[in-house]
């Protein structure tokens, strides 16, 4: 759970949601916020996210193919 909200993606993906959610909300005050609106405020996060993931492919193959092979003697 620690790993989860230190991560980017997640992080970036926890504002898209209140963002959505707040435009909602201001929606039913009478404020309203056209769906162009919502979608000039998504998708750059959406691209962030996808794009993070992305550069995070494969990291975690990575990081265990760099760890030294130790090999016993006989």
């Amino acid at each position: 759970m620690k790993d989860l909200l230190k991560s980017k993606k997640f992080i970036a993906a926890c504002v898209g949601v209140v963002g959505v959610v707040l435009s909602i909300l201001l929606g039913k005050l009478g404020l309203a916020i056209t769906d162009t609106q919502v979608i000039e405020f998504l998708a750059p996060i959406i691209g962030y996210v996808i794009g993070q993931g992305i550069a995070d492919h494969g990291k975690e193959a990575a990081k265990i193919a760099a760890k030294p092979v130790v090999v016993l003697p006989n």
